[in-house]
């Protein structure tokens, strides 16, 4: 079970930019690679619909549901409002995998618990330094394009397919990982 209590939240993407940029650093001194997944909560209009408690409880049950899934030493942050991502240091795409499924799940289950009656998608696009790029804002582009392909996929009904990056044997970054919330029944 991971520990999450030195886990903060960062507060702005230039921050988590900054914070990307010292770890990629890091990473290509001693040789590792880096996971970026860039998550889109979606349809945040309906969500924002239904009032500022219920967008900062979605919120919320998304943070937990991220803190609750990665390494004290991974590293959250907001983008904008509905766009978090999370920075996996010394992990490949298979473990980025792991933790948005792991996300995915949990978050799902919040939804379904807490949110009742409300619709929302968790959209992921997944970026590995140094085969999808070497900055922080190349990544961050590769990963929210990734994620807006493979929301267009869904509401088309296609599967994303995103291609592999040069030199890299990881599978495809596109998102696969998607929760949704239906009404409850009761």
């Amino acid at each position: 079970e991971p520990q999450t209590g030195s886990l903060a939240a960062l507060p702005e993407a230039s921050l988590f930019e900054s914070v990307m940029a010292r770890e990629l650093a890091r990473c290509q001194r001693f040789g590792y690679t880096c996971t970026v997944a860039v998550f889109a909560l979606t349809p945040w209009t309906t969500v924002h619909a239904h009032g500022l408690g219920l967008v900062n409880r979605v919120r919320g049950m998304f943070l937990c549901a991220c803190k609750a899934s990665v390494r004290s030493y991974d590293q959250i942050g907001w983008l904008v409002e509905n766009e978090g991502a999370i920075l996996l240091p010394q992990s490949d795409r298979w473990d980025a995998d792991a933790v948005c499924r792991r996300i995915a799940h949990r978050f799902d289950l919040a939804v379904r618990q807490r949110a009742e009656g409300v619709d929302v998608t968790a959209q992921v696009g997944v970026v590995t330094f140094p085969f999808d790029g070497e900055d922080p804002r190349t990544l961050l582009e590769v990963a929210r394009a990734r994620c807006t392909s493979s929301t267009r996929a869904r509401t088309s009904g296609s599967r994303a397919v995103a291609p592999r990056s040069p030199g890299s044997t990881a599978p495809s970054a596109t998102a696969r990982v998607t929760t949704r919330a239906a009404p409850s029944a009761s």
